[in-house]
């Protein structure tokens, strides 16, 4: 299997120049500047899902209904929004799976 880290750097920095051009205006490309290992990925991932159940936990029913602007345009209600993270993870899953199957591995994990 080809090391899962080769391409995190280039990840990184690409995010460092969205960042530089971006400022404060978008400070989740700092914080994906800052991602040079697949450990680092990893823990931020884990950290920031942590926080975003923190968050969903709070919501009563009469807010899933409010609407709030992702910060590529799209509007979402807050419901919605609340699955996107699930929705993102499923997919990516899907490909790293279609990967491992590119390169000869069928076994189940």
């Amino acid at each position: 299997m080809r090391d899962a880290t080769r391409g995190v750097g280039g990840v990184a920095a690409g995010a460092s120049a969205v960042a530089a051009q971006h400022g404060a205006v978008r400070p989740y490309w700092a914080q994906a500047a800052t991602l040079t290992t697949l450990e680092a990925c990893e823990t931020a991932l884990r950290e920031n899902t942590q926080r975003l159940l923190q968050v969903v936990e709070t919501l009563a029913a009469a807010d899933l209904s409010q609407t709030a602007v992702a910060p590529w345009g799209k509007t979402y209600t807050l419901a919605e929004g609340c699955m996107l993270h699930h929705w993102n993870l499923t997919y990516h899953l899907g490909q790293v799976a279609y990967i491992q199957l590119l390169y000869g591995d069928t076994e189940y994990h």
